[in-house]
């Protein structure tokens, strides 16, 4: 079975999005080191400028921020391949010994946090504390984990009723997830946008 074209659009949309947070944070560190050393008319070094840009932006944040990346990832795994719907050769339901199981969805969820969710855990957090974070961004990333819960919800649900394919709990886990995406790479963005400003 060919993959659904829209839904592989939308994966492509979603890329995008997390491609232009990436571009957003490597530019910003190319424009801030160019404008210090106009500036400064020296050199810095990375170590120095990490130093002087550092900024502590608290625990409750870091802790959200944290269990929000970490959420992203089985929110997306969950979606894309919980069931064949989109990737058929892929899935959750082709590991019939983790399917079966009682705890076969919380096993999948607990791996994807423990592996690529601790890498996330290690680098973002700290990529972010480069970065001013308003007050209007910190209570804008409480709406992340609730976007997320909402859509390991719709994509649980997917599973549980397939092969019935119900696009509204799709459609409605994706937008969700997107939208949480968006908030957690805003401060990047944000950031690369004041410092074009100048």
């Amino acid at each position: 079975m060919s993959p659904p074209r829209y839904e592989i659009l939308l994966l492509i949309a979603m890329l995008i999005v997390l491609i232009l947070g990436i571009i957003s944070h490597v530019g910003y560190w190319i424009r801030i080191n160019s404008h210090i050393s106009k500036t400064a008319g020296i050199d810095v070094g990375k170590q120095d400028l990490r130093k002087a840009l550092h900024m502590h932006h608290g625990s409750n944040f870091n802790t959200i921020y944290i269990t929000s990346w970490s959420l992203l990832l089985v929110a997306f795994i969950y979606l894309y391949f919980m069931t064949p719907q989109i990737f058929s050769g892929l899935n959750y339901f082709s590991i019939p010994n983790i399917a079966s199981g009682s705890f076969g969805l919380a096993a999948l969820g607990a791996a994807v946090i423990l592996i690529p969710g601790s890498l996330a855990a290690l680098f973002i957090p700290r990529a972010c504390s480069y970065y001013t974070v308003t007050r209007r961004m910190k209570r804008m990333s409480l709406l992340a984990p609730v976007l997320l819960i909402i859509s390991i919800f719709c994509s649980i649900n997917l599973g549980s009723i397939y092969p019935t394919i119900d696009s509204l709990y799709w459609n409605l886990g994706f937008v969700t997830l997107i939208l949480a995406l968006v908030i957690l790479l805003a401060p990047f963005i944000m950031g690369f946008a004041e410092e074009m400003r100048m």
